[in-house]
C-alpha cells in the first residue's frame, strides 16, 4: 500500500496486484486432512482464477502414495481473494517417521490467468505428514509383550532368542542387544557366546527378528543364567529411534540345563534328512532345545515330519514357539 495526504487527512491507498501466494507450511497426521490458504492480490474476475497445483516429492521423504487424490487445481471464485486447498494423508500402518513434500501453485495458460504471478518466495508450501504409528511402536523380547521371556536350553545347544515389534517399519532398521552383567550367572566366552548382538528387522520379514545364542558345553554351565537386554534405540538415526522398550518385557532370561540334548533323528537312527549328517539337524535340535517339540519318539529321539499333526500337538507347538503361558486344565 501507499499513502498520500489531502489537507490534514492521511489517505492510504491499497495496491491492486495480479499476484498470488500460498500458506508457507502445514502439518497433517496420517488419516487426517489439512488446509492450505491461497490468496490473490485482487478479487477474481467473473470467470474466477484457476491455478495449477503440483507436488514435489524429490526433496522430502514423502511419496505420492502418501496422499489421497491430491487436487491438481485450486480456484478462487469470482469476487473472492482467497481459496482453500485441502490435502488428505493416507494411513499406511508402517513406522516411517515424519515425512515432507512440497506443494507449488502456478498460473496456467488460460486467458483468466494471463499476467498473474506468484509473490516472490511465496508460491510454494512445505507440508509435513506426521507418522501416527510411532506413538504405538514398541519392541520387546518374545512373542507376547505381556509374558516375560524365559527359556531353558541344554548346554551344547544354541537358541534363537526372539524379538518382536508392535508395528512393522517401512524400511529396514536394527537394534543392539547387550548382556546384562550382574543379573545373569553365566559368563560370556566361558558358558555362552553371541556371534552378533545386532538384530535387524526387514520390511518383508514381518514383525519379528532373532538373536543367536550358542551354549558352550561346559559341565559347570548347568543352572547358570543369561540375561539379555535391548539397548535403548531412542538415540539411533534409523527408524529404530521411533521404538520404545516395552516396560513389561524388556529383558530375556536363558537358563542353561544339562546334560546336552541328544540329537533328534528321523525314523531311523542312522541318518535321513534330519539325522546326524543331514542339513537340518541344527534347526531340529534348536526346536527341541526351545521346547517347541519333543519329537515323535524317545528311544531313540525321533523327528517324524511325514506324520500328520494333531490339534493338541499344534497347540503345543504354538505355546512353545510364541512363548505363551501353559494353559491350565480343569
Amino acid at each position: 500500500p501507499s499513502s498520500l495526504s489531502v489537507g490534514s487527512v492521511a489517505v492510504t491507498v491499497s495496491e491492486i496486484s495480479t499476484t498470488y501466494q500460498i500458506t508457507g507450511s502445514a502439518a497433517v497426521a496420517e488419516g487426517d486432512t489439512t488446509e492450505l490458504q491461497v490468496t490473490v492480490g485482487q478479487p477474481a474476475s467473473a470467470s474466477g482464477l484457476t491455478l495449477d497445483v503440483t507436488y514435489d516429492f524429490t526433496g522430502g521423504s514423502a511419496e505420492r502414495i502418501d496422499l489421497r487424490r491430491p487436487p491438481r487445481m485450486v480456484t478462487v471464485q469470482e469476487g473472492e481473494t482467497a481459496a482453500t486447498l485441502t490435502l488428505a494423508a493416507r494411513v499406511e500402518g508402517f513406522v516411517e517417521g515424519d515425512e515432507t513434500f512440497t506443494v507449488e501453485i502456478s498460473a496456467n495458460n488460460t486467458d483468466a490467468a494471463a499476467g498473474w504471478a506468484a509473490v516472490s518466495g511465496a508460491g510454494s508450501a512445505t507440508v509435513t505428514i506426521t507418522d501416527a504409528d510411532t506413538t504405538e511402536a514398541s519392541i520387546w523380547f518374545g512373542g507376547s509383550p505381556d509374558t516375560p521371556y524365559r527359556v531353558a536350553v541344554p548346554r551344547n545347544i544354541g537358541v534363537d532368542v526372539r524379538l518382536s515389534v508392535s508395528r512393522r517399519a517401512k524400511t529396514a532398521f536394527s537394534v543392539e542387544t547387550v548382556v546384562v552383567t550382574g543379573e545373569g550367572t553365566a559368563s560370556e566366552g566361558t558358558h555362552f557366546e553371541i556371534p552378533d548382538k545386532t538384530v535387524t528387522f526387514n520390511p518383508g520379514g514381518g514383525s519379528q527378528g532373532s538373536l543367536r545364542v550358542n551354549i558352550i558345553n561346559e559341565a559347570d554351565s548347568e543352572g547358570k543364567t543369561i540375561v539379555l537386554s535391548i539397548i535403548d534405540p531412542s538415540t539411533n538415526t534409523d527408524l529404530s529411534q521411533h521404538y520404545t522398550l516395552d516396560p513389561a518385557n524388556p529383558k530375556a532370561t536363558i537358563t542353561i540345563t544339562g546334560p546336552a540334548a541328544p540329537r533328534i533323528n528321523t525314523g531311523t537312527p542312522t541318518g535321513g534328512p534330519s539325522g546326524p549328517t543331514g542339513t537340518h539337524t541344527a534347526d531340529i535340535n534348536a526346536l527341541f532345545a526351545a521346547n517347541i517339540t519333543t519329537g515323535c519318539g524317545t528311544n531313540p529321539l525321533q523327528y517324524c515330519p511325514d506324520q500328520p499333526v494333531t490339534r493338541a500337538q499344534m497347540a503345543s507347538f504354538l505355546t512353545g514357539a510364541l512363548n505363551l503361558p501353559t494353559p491350565q486344565t480343569a
